[in-house]
């Protein structure tokens, strides 16, 4: 970003001897003092904190993350700002919760699983591992035959095992929202707690193979951003993305079950047939159409022309969404975003005395008087 482009974004004017550009620059050289408000404006525009402004020298830079993005779809550096400072924000939320854990249990163990698998070969071998630490044999996943039942036992499942699942799209107001082109999921590798990171703003459908996707990164210890498409990505064999892809792909839609419920459908005809197999494996209609293309079981011109199709019914069904008042209430809200680990050890820790309300807040980004009203739906 240009000092122009920066000073456009936090609202600096030009004056009679300076161009806005310029202003910031004797700013940030120091050669002039910005106004109390002008600061407030320089912190919305990088999200920073204010104090960060009035610091000696600059923070310390965190170590860069991997991306994994790619420009399937569209430019990936349009949310930039935010994504980075929603980095920022859950890479310091994760240091909180390892230093919680480390605080209250002296020596405590790494989780095994956590990059297990550095060199991958097989998606079936690590599918294979998630679904045993993840306690869920296939029978018992698919007898589920809802989406949103899978997410919630998945992301239980997840939790138990010690990773950390938070559904995060924003930096807390709409206005900051982060479409699912430029970010669809994150994941923090670290052996004591493990984070992945879902953007809520993409569809519900989407978030269980996001989360698998982001699984399999925990697996490989490799930390990054990611937001490959399930459907229209690179197919390189050699790429991780491609690979964690088909760790998820195995996952909900093993090759031996999946085609042999596929040959008892099949006849019913392509729409339905599609519609049959989303509900009995508990995933989206373009998942199954997908799976169905790569396997050999359909044509191109088939599979291109109900992904379009999907598509625009996803668009048309965010639209109404987006329009429709009301929705749920802050406390389910908040749940729903932090997941239950992280509730759970953060106020846990307040209960033992181990750490402050004010500390508390600060890692869940949720004032103290709301802790209560976040237990209650715990169960």
């Amino acid at each position: 970003m240009s000092l122009d482009e920066a000073a456009q974004r936090a609202g600096i004017a030009d004056t009679r001897k300076k161009t806005a550009g310029e202003r910031l620059e004797d700013w940030e050289t120091g050669e002039e003092i910005p106004a109390r408000t002008q600061v407030t404006k320089l912190a919305k525009a990088y999200y920073r904190p204010v104090l960060t402004f009035y610091m000696r020298r600059p923070p310390r830079q965190a170590e860069p993350i991997h991306d994994f993005r790619t420009l399937a779809d569209q430019a990936v550096d349009e949310d930039g700002n935010v994504l980075q400072a929603l980095v920022r924000r859950m890479r310091a939320r994760q240091q909180e919760v390892i230093g919680l854990l480390t605080e209250e249990a002296e020596g405590v163990e790494p989780l095994p699983f956590v990059g297990r698998f550095q060199n991958p070969t097989s998606p079936e071998v690590v599918a294979a591992d998630i679904r045993q630490v993840l306690d869920l044999d296939f029978g018992s996943q698919r007898a589920l035959r809802d989406r949103d039942t899978l997410f919630r036992v998945l992301r239980q499942k997840a939790e138990e095992a010690g990773v950390f699942v938070l559904l995060q799209g924003d930096l807390g107001s709409h206005h900051t929202a982060i479409e699912p082109e430029a970010f669809r999921g994150l994941a923090l590798a670290d052996p004591i707690a493990p984070f992945v990171i879902i953007n809520s703003n993409d569809a519900k459908a989407a978030h269980t193979f996001t989360l698998l996707h982001e699984l399999a990164h925990i697996w490989a210890g490799a930390t990054g951003i990611s937001n490959l498409s399930p459907f229209t990505g690179r197919e390189d064999t050699q790429n991780l993305e491609a690979f964690c892809n088909r760790v998820a792909t195995e996952f909900l839609m093993p090759k031996f079950f999946f085609l042999e419920a596929w040959r008892q459908v099949r006849d019913q005809g392509l729409r339905e047939a599609i519609e049959t197999l989303a509900t009995e494996f508990s995933i989206s209609r373009a998942a199954v159409a997908h799976r169905l293309w790569k396997l050999g079981q359909i044509e191109d011109d088939d599979w291109w022309e109900r992904y379009r199709a999907y598509q625009a019914e996803w668009k048309q069904h965010r639209d109404r969404l987006r329009a429709r008042e009301g929705g749920p209430t802050y406390h389910t809200t908040k749940r729903s975003q932090l997941g239950s680990a992280l509730i759970r050890t953060v106020l846990g820790a307040v209960d033992a005395g181990a750490i402050t309300y004010t500390r508390a807040s600060r890692i869940l980004g949720v004032n103290a008087k709301n802790f209560d009203g976040l237990r209650a739906g715990l169960g």
